[in-house]
């Protein structure tokens, strides 16, 4: 298949689970297309669910570390939902493609940074 960048993006929902200490979901966001969702109100499985439809008729479901942390959590959370039916592109994977020489890929997340590591 060949086309511009443009191609492939229309076809791709970008999102993110933040997950708290606890667990909890605490909220979850997509882009697909020129649509934006956030969602900060409701349940786990409301919030999945929420998604799920959002993201309904996207070709890839794309995510960093989605394989590993977000999906994971989706299947302990809905079990049934479609978004773990989708095709996947986890960005953790492509990180070190495109950044060869950083010493790591992950998020790095403010309540994990100590004072003293750069």
């Amino acid at each position: 298949m060949h086309g511009d960048g443009k191609d492939i993006l229309a076809r791709c929902a970008f999102f993110d689970l933040e997950v708290d200490l606890n667990g909890d979901l605490e909220a979850a966001g997509a882009v697909f297309g020129e649509r934006e969702l956030l969602i900060e109100n409701g349940s786990t499985a409301q919030k999945l669910d929420a998604l799920a439809r959002f993201v309904a008729g996207a070709e890839f479901l794309v995510g960093h570390n989605a394989l590993w942390h977000d999906l994971p959590f989706v299947a302990r959370g809905a079990p049934g939902s479609s978004l773990l039916r989708m095709r996947v592109l986890d960005t953790l994977l492509l990180s070190p493609l495109a950044f060869p020489r950083r010493p790591y890929h992950a998020h790095v997340k403010d309540y994990k940074l100590l004072r003293e590591t750069r």
